[in-house]
């Protein structure tokens, strides 16, 4: 079964009672108090801002091509990457 992941912090409207379980996505929460993952959160901003900002998509391949995409360019701007996210990735040996 194709399976979606989705990664939220534990803000309150992430951990109300109401959020339903759909069979085909699985929730994952960050730790308490994790501030080292919240770079993240800009390279989905400059996600956003440049790949989907006044897009409209015909269907869910779409936009999942285009986050491919977007993965695709992020990864060969390591330099930009660690700048965002102050995080080293040019320091890892893939």
């Amino acid at each position: 079964m194709f399976r979606n992941v989705v990664i939220m912090d534990r803000a309150g409207w992430h951990t109300t009672n109401n959020l339903k379980s759909i069979p085909n996505i699985r929730f994952i929460f960050l730790p308490a108090y994790s501030p080292e993952l919240n770079p993240t959160e800009h390279l989905w901003n400059y996600i956003r801002n440049a790949k989907f900002r006044n897009s409209l998509f015909e269907n869910l391949d779409d936009v999942q091509e285009a986050l491919i995409k977007s993965y695709e360019e992020l990864d060969k701007q390591k330099d930009m990457v660690a700048s965002m996210t102050h995080f080293k990735w040019l320091n890892l040996s893939v």
